[in-house]
């Protein structure tokens, strides 16, 4: 519907760097639920485009994320089959036939049938399921505290300040992730954050909502402006209704710690500094250590539980209790931060056999 159909698709795509939730989501923690962003919101871009295959390629996409992947399918082929999706033949057309012909049912079937298979095959291959949403399962509503509640209103009236309201004028995208919304509406989760662990929540929620939004963009009515007018508002709404996150780097006291980490060491680190430590060969989160039998992985075949055998440093809070199984090691170092302490311990060095010569020495 314009001139120059590339720069417009540029444009808005780039202006979802200004959109708070959307650089939130490549800002945070890396989590594999990120997949669902680039593959369902990849899917209804092939389905715009009649491309079965490519969508279906995006479905794998998304897939390889979490099996949630199963469920975001399953919704977005459905209203696929039912809604229009794709632009509508010539207005001489009838009114049913065009209706008809703008719904993508070939597409939407595959996605459909992606989802259901794919849910079956996660069944057979890995029965213990963790869900971060599961509509088969609904938990009760959960009791918001008022700033809960408030911080909740705050996001949803951003959202309708943001480029994301122009979705409702292409709103299958929308209406496929009402379900998704439902649930995360009854959820407890602080899934308005910006920053920290959570803004991965957003991954999921903004594959539905952006497929609507950038169809949308470019049926803004002409009478207003036409489609250009459109992409304005997209990114000044992007512009100005988050601020966006700052990329974090963690507590900087921590950093004298981490530095003093042996670099071919094998380490053990909790959540504020494993992300400091990555890249080795050996690298456990503490709280992996000592964990019961009856949360031994199905298919692990390895002694269990794992423990501090094997490893030579360990960097974690003085009150984790796997400290109570580090008698004898030695501390190195230990940093104050924002009122809790900070150690890294290490190993103590075997003790050589009489008469062999010290390292280093002939």
């Amino acid at each position: 519907q314009t001139r120059h159909p590339r720069v417009f698709a540029a444009i808005a795509s780039l202006s979802l760097l200004l959109l708070g939730p959307f650089v939130a989501t490549g800002t945070c923690d890396f989590r594999p639920s990120v997949l669902f962003l680039p593959g369902i919101l990849g899917a209804f871009a092939a389905a715009r485009v009649h491309n079965t295959k490519a969508a279906l390629l995006w479905g794998l996409v998304a897939l390889s994320g979490r099996q949630e992947a199963s469920y975001l399918l399953v919704a977005a082929g459905a209203a696929l089959c039912v809604l229009p999706w794709s632009d509508a033949p010539p207005a001489h057309s009838s009114g049913w036939r065009r209706f008809s012909a703008a719904i993508q049912w070939k597409v939407g079937l595959s996605l459909l049938t992606l989802g259901l298979v794919s849910f079956a095959l996660w069944v057979l291959v890995k029965p213990a399921f963790f869900f971060h949403f599961d509509p088969r399962h609904l938990a009760p509503a959960a009791h918001l505290e008022p700033g809960h509640l408030a911080a909740r209103v705050d996001f949803v009236e951003r959202a309708l300040r943001s480029g994301l309201v122009l979705g409702l004028l292409s709103p299958t995208g929308l209406l496929a992730g009402l379900p998704l919304g439902i649930q995360m509406a009854r959820d407890g989760r602080e899934w308005t954050d910006l920053v920290g662990a959570t803004a991965h929540y957003h991954a999921p929620w903004l594959a539905f909502a952006l497929a609507s939004a950038m169809v949308g963009v470019s049926r803004w009515p002409r009478r207003l402006g036409g489609a250009w007018v459109g992409l304005l508002l997209f990114v000044l709404g992007n512009a100005l209704a988050w601020p966006l996150p700052a990329p974090r780097s963690g507590p900087v006291a921590l950093r004298s710690l981490v530095a003093r980490v042996p670099p071919d060491a094998a380490v053990a680190a909790d959540y504020d500094t494993i992300h400091a430590v990555a890249g080795r060969a050996v690298l456990w989160n503490t709280a992996q250590l000592y964990m019961p039998e009856d949360q031994r992985p199905y298919g692990w075949t390895r002694p269990w539980p794992i423990t501090l055998d094997g490893l030579d440093a360990v960097l974690t809070t003085t009150d984790d209790p796997v400290l109570d199984h580090a008698k004898g090691w030695k501390e190195d170092a230990r940093v104050d931060v924002d009122g809790r302490s900070h150690v890294l311990l290490l190993r103590p060095a075997a003790p050589t056999e009489p008469g062999t010569p010290e390292p280093g020495t002939q």
